[in-house]
């Protein structure tokens, strides 16, 4: 029998759910190591560990998507942007009406990054975010936005740059 990696030895010590998140989503999209993963997570209510649900998710624990989902539609994340970017390269599409309620309720800072992993699951609904934040006047936030689009490998981020692109 193999035994686990080195990696998976430091996700079931990490204090830090984000890290485990990242690592973990990264790991359940790439190796053959998803049992492993998912013994090591199990429900909570508490919106602080929800992040530790992502690779138990995306391996298709419809509790972990719930658990991860209704701590997105709270808005109660943690700005960080490798997270929300590691939700929206998850194949997880369950999530998007938990990210759609959510972009409603996180604070302000969280808007594109809600946006950018709702576009990255395929939800185009979210590009009307990004068309506002290129054309408005606020250069920063339209920065920030073009920032987010140029990590987003599909179709409709490219389209959208290219707009950003002739606008400019």
């Amino acid at each position: 029998k193999e035994s686990s990696p080195p990696i998976i030895a430091y996700l079931s010590r990490t204090n830090d759910p984000y890290i485990y998140a990242e690592i973990g989503a990264w790991l359940a999209q790439h190796t053959h190591h998803a049992r492993d993963l998912q013994t090591m997570w199990s429900p909570s209510t508490d919106h602080l560990d929800a992040p530790l649900a992502l690779p138990s998710a995306i391996l298709g624990n419809s509790d972990a998507i719930a658990t991860l989902g209704d701590a997105l539609a709270s808005g109660d994340i943690a700005l960080e942007t490798n997270f929300m970017a590691a939700i929206g390269g998850s194949g997880v599409t369950g999530l998007i009406p938990y990210l759609q309620r959510g972009e409603d309720e996180a604070e302000h800072e969280l808007t594109l990054a809600y946006s950018a992993a709702r576009l990255g699951l395929g939800d185009s609904s979210a590009a009307s975010t990004f068309k506002q934040a290129i054309t408005g006047s606020n250069a920063e936030y339209a920065l920030e936005a073009i920032d987010y689009l140029v990590a987003i490998p599909s179709a409709e981020a490219t389209q959208l740059l290219r707009k950003a692109q002739a606008s400019s």
